[in-house]
């Protein structure tokens, strides 16, 4: 489960607290991530029972911090959905062995039940809005301030001049749609008399010359692959990350896939491409040119699609190379598997780090050839397998501006030394060095 960093006072509901999290009212709930630890173990090198003041989250609350929430008001919204509300809290209890969080006590009348701290999704405590963080290598969960860790969280970006993504309330959603569908308004001017189709969905703005039923499906197919990837970082499949929504053009002709570049777009020099996609604060546009129709379509415009969720999700801080390499290849195999292709590349990798014997510096660098992107790949999946839980929130601490090598010992307790040993055992290739 990230951790949803947003002010309290921009929250849709008192339960809402992810920044892209649609309400629901008490149907809100968090969908299962794709991925499932494979049948082996993925055993990093974890700090054992770190202490809460080892760790370095947003909005840790310690001890005294968590005294003084006792007693207070407070709303339980858990991960299956239900909403538990005029409750008071009693107390957070600890496992023994270390400062984790194992279940959450609160008094409702005369009951005073316990509850698992990993069943809650999010609190709301005296009018503020909390989180329960996962931590792998103590196997229990910490007390988070989202207020302040949104706090801490833009302080740490504005400092390196990067912003992070405020949530859009369902007016702000709304605005921000009709700003793009002016865009396709005008885009249908631009290319008369050509028939241009239109399709909206929950996710999606499409145009197309296809006939309407084509642009319908395109679209609901669109839809299904933001669900999906939202699943994979252990969001809500109405979570909306587009600042809006996703805007999609394909095109039977590349005559009308160039006007609509060059006229709509100016964008001119799009030389021999046939996909492109655009992407600025207002919108995330693929356009595309295709001959025909086909399951290939929605390929392509996944590529784009996993790069634009990326970039679009939280902040607009960019993710080491490999890391992004690796997860925008790991969300179109998640859209579109092929297991003879990922079995390909699997040996191609393992064959060459047979022979290097390490990562080939894929971990600072900041171009990939072939190679490494294969390898990229295979190390974000590898962090999913290992854990799902602990790489969204990894995912998440990238985009608040953390460094790559402290979120994984955040998340993982693992260095980069026993992050690429663990890997090389995985592939066949023991005492692997970065």
């Amino acid at each position: 489960m990230p951790v949803a960093l947003v002010r309290p006072d921009s929250l849709y509901c008192s339960l809402c607290f992810l920044s892209h999290l649609k309400c629901r009212g008490t149907n809100c709930w968090r969908v299962a991530v794709l991925f499932r630890p494979i049948a082996f173990v993925l055993a990093f090198v974890f700090v054992s029972a770190a202490s809460a003041a080892e760790l370095q989250f947003d909005g840790l609350v310690d001890d005294t911090g968590r005294q003084w929430l006792i007693g207070k008001p407070a709303v339980i919204q858990l991960i299956s959905g239900t909403v538990v509300g005029d409750v008071e809290v009693v107390g957070f209890i600890k496992d023994p062995r270390s400062d984790a969080i194992r279940f959450f006590q609160y008094q409702d009348g005369k009951r005073k039940p316990k509850i698992k701290a990993t069943d809650v999704y999010r609190l709301l405590i005296g009018g503020r809005p909390y989180s329960f963080r996962y931590h792998r290598p103590s196997g229990g969960v910490h007390l988070i301030d989202l207020g302040k860790a949104q706090t801490d969280a833009e302080a740490r970006i504005t400092d390196s001049n990067k912003t992070l993504r405020d949530p859009q309330t369902d007016e702000e959603i709304r605005e921000a749609v009709g700003d793009q569908i002016v865009i396709f308004n005008d885009a249908r001017k631009s290319l008369a008399p050509v028939n241009l189709s239109f399709a909206e969905t929950d996710f999606c703005l499409l145009l197309t010359d296809f006939p309407q039923q084509a642009a319908d499906q395109v679209a609901e197919q669109v839809d299904v692959m933001c669900q999906q990837m939202n699943s994979v970082f252990g969001l809500p499949k109405s979570a909306n990350i587009w600042q809006g929504k996703m805007m999609v053009a394909v095109f039977s002709r590349r005559e009308l896939f160039g006007k609509f570049e060059s006229d709509v777009l100016n964008n001119p020099n799009f030389g021999t491409s046939t996909t492109i996609y655009h992407h600025n604060r207002q919108r995330f546009l693929v356009a595309t040119y295709r001959e025909k129709l086909d399951a290939s379509v929605a390929s392509t415009i996944s590529w784009s699609m996993a790069a634009g969720y990326i970039d679009r999700y939280r902040s607009d801080v960019k993710l080491p190379r490999w890391v992004h390499s690796g997860l925008q290849d790991m969300l179109h195999r998640v859209m579109f598997p092929d297991p003879k292709r990922d079995a390909a590349a699997r040996n191609t990798a393992a064959t060459r780090l047979r022979r290097t014997g390490s990562l080939l510096g894929i971990l600072q660098a900041t171009e990939l050839d072939d190679e490494r992107e294969i390898l990229a790949k295979l190390l974000v999946i590898h962090l999913v397998e290992a854990d799902p839980k602990a790489f969204s929130q990894f995912f998440e601490d990238l985009k608040l501006g953390h460094k790559w090598d402290a979120a994984l010992m955040a998340n993982y307790g693992a260095t980069p030394e026993a992050f690429a040993a663990d890997f090389g055992r995985r592939m066949g290739v023991p005492n692997l060095t970065p």
